[in-house]
């Protein structure tokens, strides 16, 4: 019965953290929603690319080159 015992705790305790892991990670991506839905930021994952990229202009008048 004692070994039964033990066996159980240890079970439960592992189960315990898991659904700890679980309800916290639910927990964050529930307030991450109800963020979204009232529009206080856009959902992860959906970046915009630049539209253009800007290109350098050489440097005119520095360096080595300047004399």
């Amino acid at each position: 019965m004692e070994i039964q015992a033990q066996l159980n705790s240890a079970i439960f305790e592992h189960m315990d953290s898991i659904e700890m892991d679980d309800w916290n990670r639910s927990g964050r991506v529930r307030d991450k929603w109800q963020k979204y839905r009232s529009g206080g930021e856009k959902p992860a994952g959906k970046k915009k690319a630049p539209h253009k990229v800007e290109k350098l202009s050489p440097r005119k008048g520095s360096g080595s080159d300047a004399k």
